[in-house]
This record gives C-alpha cells, structure tokens and sequence, in this order.
C-alpha cells in the first residue's frame, strides 16, 4: 500500500486527512501506514483514496484477455494497434475486431488479415449501431475471464498489462485503466485530407499541442481509485481491461447512447465494485486535428452530460473549470478583456 499524495496524517497517526472527495478519518490508535495489519483500515484507506494497493503477481496472465475492437473505417489506425499488440512479449488469448458496418469493409478486412494472426477475428455488423453495440457485439465472442476494450489508434505500451493485472488479484475489483495520453505525431484517420493551407496547418499543430498538454483521455500521471466527484471520476473505454462477468452483470455497453456510454458503464460498476486508476501502464492515441472534427467531438461530449445526469443523479459535476479560465472569465467580466485574454 502507498499513501497517495494528497494524504495528511496528524495527531501522531490517529486522524488522517485526504483522498477524494477530501475525508477526514479518525482512528482509536495511531495508524503506521508502513505496517498496517487490520485489512479493515487497508480497505478503508484505499476505498476513500487515501491510499492505493501495491499488489503482488495475481491470477491472471495475458492469455486470460480477450481484446475487442471496434472499428468504423479507421483502416489505419486499426493497422497500428493491431501491430501494438503483436508487439507484446506473451499474447493475448484472442483478438475480436468488430466493424461496425463501415464502408470500408474490404479494407478493414484486408488489414485483419495482413496482422497475420490465426486467433484474430473479424466481426461485421449488419449496420451501423455506434461503438456501445460495436462493443457489445464483440463482448458476446468472449470465453476468457477477462476483457479488453481498445480504440483504433490506441498503442498500448508493450507491457501493458502486467502493471494492469496485478489488480485483478483483489477479487472485488471490475475494472482497470491505464493512462493514455495524445500522440501529436499520430494524426487520426480523415485529418489527412483536412485544410493544407499554412493556416490550416498552423491550426492543426496547435489543436495537437493542446490534446498533448490537456488531452480528455490523459487523467493524470497519479494512481487513483475510479468514482463519480472523486479526482478520477472516469475512464475512457479507448483502453480498459474488465472481468467479463462484471461487464456482463452490469448488461454491457448502454446502446442508447451515442457518446458517454463508457463514462455510464464506469458509473453502473462503481456502484458496488472496485475501479483502480493505474497510470504505470500506459498507452498513446491518434490526435484528432480537424478543427471541426475537433470541435464537433468536443461539443459530442459535452451533449452527454444530460443523458448521465438522469441516468446517475449527483454523479456528475456541475461545474468544472480550470484556474486559468476562471481567471480568464473573470477578467473579461471585469471588464478588462486583453486581461482576459
């Protein structure tokens, strides 16, 4: 067990402050976080994110990991994280690409078949049910205890899922995360045919630089348990690993929604289970540097904010804003807007 940093431990180690939402934690005798002996407080700590668990080799292996990936088009970038998981020192047990009726389907086949691997396989949908039912679709093929949901253009590290399935050793634990962060080298497929004017380039190498610094998908280089109003109040399904019966229990992906499907499913499993937050493993994606493209997936997000507000009322966050805009507001509302800006 590691204290996380926000932890603050006063009174000669009776009372500890810290985790997230911020408690405060009483105890009847001072508490060594070096030596803790009581599984009660250990799970006390790591459940108010006070602290994060240091597991030791657990259960499973990759061939316990089934990996489905849905795809609509994105022949390339199915063709770079086909080749990231070819990489991995042991293989996952089996591959499902799920093409989610794209007009590329010879194309997409033709990549699947050029990864050159026997235990891939490749799925086509009839019609096009967005990437919840793309998902889904490929959770039903799923005999291994384990799955592993990744985008196209996401490029795992190498070792993965070693720092991933260390977690699983903890029974109540449904799912983990690493960190992924923007790749402003790998553009994403369509950007190539998008403005080729030097201002449109300029444009496109800014928006790279922003997802790079302040990219939705990156939360952070610190370990964190995964719940609504905590610091990690959700994963992206662009590269997460579940046990399959978790994800079946909670009915899978709602196909419903066309965005914030992933953030709804996070939510159903943090009711009662165990969701850990593990940047030690990590994993790059493509940029999208289309302004509107850009733009259009930005406003996308945001439009999911209703459909989970109802779904989980006080799950999300009303307000969120940085310091710098609240800054950058404040100044334009105090009527100094070259402040401001």
């Amino acid at each position: 067990m590691v204290a996380d940093a926000s932890l603050r431990v006063l009174d000669g180690g009776r009372v500890l402050v810290g985790g997230s939402p911020l408690k405060v934690l009483r105890f009847a005798r001072p508490v060594d976080l070096g030596h803790v002996a009581s599984r009660e407080v250990v799970d006390r700590l790591v459940d108010t994110g006070m602290a994060h668990p240091e597991p030791g080799p657990g259960p499973f292996t990759p061939d316990d990991v089934t990996v489905v990936i849905p795809v609509f088009g994105q022949v390339r970038a199915l063709s770079e994280t086909l080749a990231a998981l070819a990489r991995m020192p042991e293989p996952c047990a089996r591959i499902v690409v799920v093409d989610d009726a794209s007009p590329e389907a010879d194309a997409v086949a033709a990549t699947v078949a050029l990864a050159g691997r026997r235990s891939t396989r490749l799925i086509r949908r009839g019609r096009n049910g967005g990437p919840a039912a793309a998902r889904n679709t490929g959770t039903a093929e799923v005999t291994t205890p384990l799955v592993a949901y990744l985008d196209a253009g996401c490029v795992p590290a190498a070792d993965w899922l070693v720092a991933l399935l260390v977690h699983f050793a903890d029974p109540r634990v449904a799912l983990v995360a690493p960190r992924v962060r923007a790749d402003p080298r790998r553009w994403s497929d369509g950007d190539a045919a998008a403005d080729g004017s030097m201002i449109g380039r300029r444009l496109r190498r800014a928006i790279a630089r922003f997802e790079t610094r302040r990219s939705s998908l990156d939360l952070g280089d610190r370990p964190a348990r995964i719940a609504p109003r905590s610091r990690v109040a959700y994963v992206p399904s662009a590269c997460v690993v579940a046990r399959t019966d978790e994800i079946r229990r909670a009915g899978g992906f709602d196909e419903s929604l066309g965005v914030g499907e992933d953030v709804d499913l996070v939510w159903r499993l943090a009711h009662d289970r165990r969701l850990r937050y593990v940047p030690a493993a990590t994993a790059s994606h493509d940029v999208r540097t289309s302004p509107r493209r850009w733009l259009a997936r930005r406003f996308a997000y945001g439009t999911s904010a209703a459909s989970l507000a109802k779904r989980h009322p006080g799950a999300p966050v009303p307000v969120s804003v940085s310091a710098w805009s609240a800054a950058a507001w404040a100044g334009v509302a105090a009527g100094r807007p070259l402040v401001g800006a």
